[in-house]
């Protein structure tokens, strides 16, 4: 059965063992409000491109889990604020970089940038202010990745905010 079911149980035996069962959609559902609880308070004034400042990476980003192309529900606030900026501020372009870690994965990391684009380009940012490339494993936050952590955080789409456009690359 699919759906949005969720279950937590506690149990207590005889022996006064204590038991919690949680299905993964509850987990889910507490990980995502704990994201939105705890998440940094994003505002658009964090763009600030003076004159002496061309282009400037936005620096929080979207993270992906494994080999995963779409968008976690998690980072909508974060897309939002991006919205929300550009939209204000129509002078002003970005050029979405897509990630891998260690891997070679051009491709996902295209795809994952195209479905950032895709996204943007639905809440009414023009594609003529956009644009997107697959960075591979070439742009790590992390390197050497000798944790599953530092690969976690270089599974990402970060943003390049310019007062030019950027071609891709």
């Amino acid at each position: 059965m699919s759906g949005y079911f969720f279950s937590i149980k506690l149990a207590v035996t005889k022996s006064n063992r204590t038991y919690l069962e949680v299905n993964r959609v509850a987990l889910r559902l507490v990980f995502s409000i704990s994201f939105v609880l705890l998440a940094p308070k994003l505002h658009a004034s964090e763009f600030t491109l003076d004159d002496t400042t061309k282009e400037q990476l936005y620096e929080h980003d979207i993270k992906f889990e494994g080999a995963n192309v779409h968008i976690d529900g998690n980072y909508q606030y974060l897309l939002e604020t991006i919205v929300d900026y550009l939209l204000k501020n129509p002078e002003i372009y970005v050029h979405i970089r897509g990630h891998v870690c260690c891997r070679q994965g051009k491709r996902i990391s295209r795809r994952r940038a195209r479905n950032v684009y895709r996204f943007l380009k639905r809440q009414g940012i023009s594609k003529h202010r956009m644009t997107h490339t697959g960075y591979s494993n070439t742009i790590p936050v992390a390197f050497p990745e000798k944790t599953d952590e530092d690969e976690r955080r270089n599974r990402r789409v970060d943003f390049v905010i310019s007062k030019e456009r950027i071609e891709k690359k």
